[in-house]
């Protein structure tokens, strides 16, 4: 069902589809009219994102990973097939099969994880997209680029990380919008409107999809609340932060410059004036809840009293405790533990001379086993030379004979 859902919106390719094949764009509705015809200039798709690829093989990659890697390259400066390899004016969103794949990546793996085999790779081209220089054009552009910086909050929030591309993005379009110009070229205006503001949809993300006359305010009023939307879940996301006032204070000064709140629709006021509120609240906080650096915490050490102290009346053994019982008691505890000592020592040397005795003792035995020893060796020794004695005479007696 899911996959139903998301059908191809115009010429691109589904990449939840996987093939090749692009659907012809539908026929206007009655009382619509085309992209051409609107207030804000919606450029061909062949002029965004460059001249379409050949249609892959059989088993060939679909065409929604060809187009993330086509935005990725002009999100680069590089031109694609037919790009010319110079670099883009205006900010050049990811398509809307690109903007799928992204946001079933945000659905289904948890943001929250250090590092990431896919969301990794998928927050670095979300940043690589965003951090182009200009504004979106056209209505379809301003969409997906909403659409995108959603995406990437939802990216941010449960790691609270500060992602500075998709900070820089929501300020450009909030000036644009307030303030009448960007850096990158053609400002996006509000048309005036008396209708409340809307959730963006999928659909309205196609290249193809045009806004009919009478529908045209609503547009201008969903995105006009999505971007007040935006900036404030991003000021309630990094209201913690150190730098959280010199980081808004641009955003602050556009929601609060006079007749700002004149270039939006009626609808849009609250919104505005909620917006407002709401950073200037957390800007006040900020800057309230710091505190001076301190060289140090610790409480300061005394300065030594070199002077001594003088006793008139002192005496070495007498314990100058007032209350008697306790010096008594302490008295007791110190002849106590003198007694303890004494005895401890007395233990000690007569430990000591029962060890001199046993090795006098042990020494005296080893030295007679040693004599009778050498006594048995020598009368030994005697024997053998009065018998070879012996021995030698009767051999003479018996030469002589």
């Amino acid at each position: 069902p899911f996959a139903r859902q998301l059908q191809p919106f115009d010429g691109l390719t589904s990449p939840l589809r996987g093939s090749g094949e692009a659907r012809a764009a539908p026929s206007l509705a009655p009382g619509a009219v085309s992209p051409e015809a609107l207030p804000l200039e919606v450029p061909p798709v062949e002029e965004a994102y460059g001249a379409p690829s050949a249609a892959p093989s059989d088993g060939a990659r679909g065409g929604g990973w060809r187009d993330l890697r086509d935005a990725a390259t002009l999100a680069r400066g590089g031109g694609g097939a037919g790009g010319g390899g110079r670099r883009k004016r205006w900010l050049v969103p990811l398509p809307p099969g690109g903007l799928a794949l992204v946001a079933c990546c945000v659905q289904l793996y948890p943001a929250s994880d250090y590092r990431h085999a896919v969301l990794s790779p998928c927050a670095l081209l979300v940043a690589e997209v965003l951090a182009q220089e200009g504004l979106p054009r056209g209505r379809v552009g301003l969409r997906r680029t909403l659409f995108l910086c959603s995406q990437a909050l939802k990216l941010v929030t449960p790691s609270k990380r500060f992602m500075p591309e998709l900070h820089t993005t929501l300020h450009r379009l909030l000036a644009a919008s307030l303030g009448g110009g960007g850096s990158g070229g053609g400002g996006v205006g509000w048309a005036g409107a008396a209708v409340r503001p809307r959730p963006l949809s999928f659909a309205t993300l196609g290249g193809s999809y045009c806004v009919a006359t009478a529908e045209a305010e609503q547009a201008s009023v969903d995105e006009g609340g999505a971007l007040l939307s935006l900036v404030q879940s991003l000021a309630e996301l990094h209201a913690q932060l150190p730098s959280f006032a010199e980081l808004f204070a641009p955003h602050a000064a556009l929601l609060g410059a006079p007749g700002g709140a004149a270039r939006l629709p009626p609808a849009l006021h609250a919104a505005h004036e909620a917006a407002r509120a709401l950073v200037e609240l957390r800007i006040g906080r900020a800057i309230a809840g710091r505190r001076p650096l301190r060289l140090q915490r610790r409480a300061p050490v005394p300065i030594k009293l070199l002077n001594p102290v003088f006793e008139d009346d002192f005496q070495p053994g007498r314990d100058a405790d007032p209350d008697r019982e306790r010096a008594q008691l302490q008295l007791l505890k110190r002849k106590a533990k003198k007694e303890h000592k004494g005895a401890a020592r007395e233990l000690r040397k007569d430990g000591a001379f029962l060890a001199g005795e046993r090795e006098r003792e042990k020494r005296q035995r080893d030295d007679y086993l040693e004599a009778r020893g050498k006594r048995a060796v020598q009368i030994m020794q005697e024997q053998e030379h009065a018998w070879k004695q012996q021995k030698k005479v009767k051999r003479d007696a018996a030469k002589e004979l």
